[in-house]
């Protein structure tokens, strides 16, 4: 694993922090913390995103988006081809607000009708993710309904908030570090927002082949260049090559973040471990941060990893656990 330490000395003005701060979300659940292992004063805990509503976080942030933003059409889009989609149609549907999602005509049948189930209407685009999202984005422009971002937004770093605050809530304290993962950057920010004032070390979780947080926020690269081979299956959450403005600023910001990098079998250990010794069905990249903690080892206090979703094919599980090539 590939570690290091990452320190800014640029603290947000009251006024942006402002921009980020959470409201109450009753229709979000509040998810299980359970503990992994103990040994002597040392602790591993889980904090289990599979069992949201959507199965997965990205619920939150649609939820708080929509609590706080005007939907005028009561329409709105946006592309994707998993969590995303499903927890913005949920939130849609809370709502009363019609969802259009934009997918890749590749996206599995299975993350489709996950999608349909949840209320989206799809639109099937030819082309990839990018394609996909200049649909999503030349609806909105055309005034017929609203994009709401997967993660590069003040409301949607707010919604993932909530993630932090139950954790400190059922610990009844801050942990000692929490292991938190890096897409686009949401759940990163959110952990250092929530824990800001807090001893906490956060430490921010990559997929080695797109490890670009460090090089990004000290705004040496815009994005990392295509790796040479495709992400494996279930890793597309964390196999992202950029950044989102908005959380390129906060973590930019944080004090004392340390970054790691995990690899793909590193990440299917940990699904295998977790699945076996907790019975949770998580994404391979959802277990990135459980990764980082293993590796690690053992250290004093307690330690909590986000576990950021379960939406993921039986295909796909059963190949991991099978310890099949992924």
């Amino acid at each position: 694993m590939k570690e290091q330490v990452y320190t800014r000395n640029r603290p947000m003005n009251a006024a942006t922090q402002a921009r980020f701060v959470p409201i109450q979300l009753t229709q979000a659940t509040k998810t299980p913390l359970r503990r992994l292992r103990q040994v002597g004063k040392s602790s591993l805990w889980i904090k289990d995103e599979t069992q949201q509503i959507s199965g997965a976080f990205k619920f939150r942030g649609s939820m708080s988006f929509l609590s706080r933003q005007a939907v005028p059409t009561g329409v709105v889009t946006t592309a994707s081809t998993g969590n995303h989609a499903t927890g913005l149609s949920l939130a849609a549907r809370e709502f009363g607000y019609e969802a259009r999602i934009f997918v890749p005509e590749a996206t599995p049948e299975a993350k489709q009708s996950r999608i349909r189930e949840a209320g989206g209407k799809i639109t099937l685009v030819k082309g990839d993710y990018e394609m996909a999202l200049a649909q999503a984005t030349q609806l909105a422009g055309s005034g017929a309904a609203t994009l709401v971002p997967s993660y590069d937004h003040p409301d949607i770093v707010a919604g993932n908030r909530g993630i932090f605050s139950e954790i400190q809530s059922t610990l009844r304290q801050a942990p000692t570090r929490i292991y938190a993962p890096i897409g686009g950057g949401g759940v990163i920010s959110g952990a250092i927002l929530e824990m800001a004032g807090t001893n906490a070390q956060i430490i921010g979780v990559e997929f080695d082949e797109f490890a670009r947080t460090h090089a990004i926020v000290s705004k040496k690269i815009g994005e990392i260049a295509p790796p040479a081979r495709p992400a494996p299956a279930s890793v597309e959450g964390i196999a992202i090559r950029s950044l989102g403005g908005h959380t390129s600023s906060i973590i930019g910001a944080a004090q004392n973040l340390k970054l790691a990098a995990v690899s793909a079998e590193q990440m299917a250990k940990a699904c295998r471990l977790i699945w076996q010794q907790m019975g949770i069905k998580a994404e391979l990249g959802a277990c990135a941060t459980v990764a980082a903690a293993l590796a690690d080892g053992d250290q004093p206090g307690t330690t909590v990893c986000v576990v950021t979703g379960g939406n993921i094919g039986g295909d796909v599980f059963n190949a991991i656990q099978n310890n099949d090539n992924i």
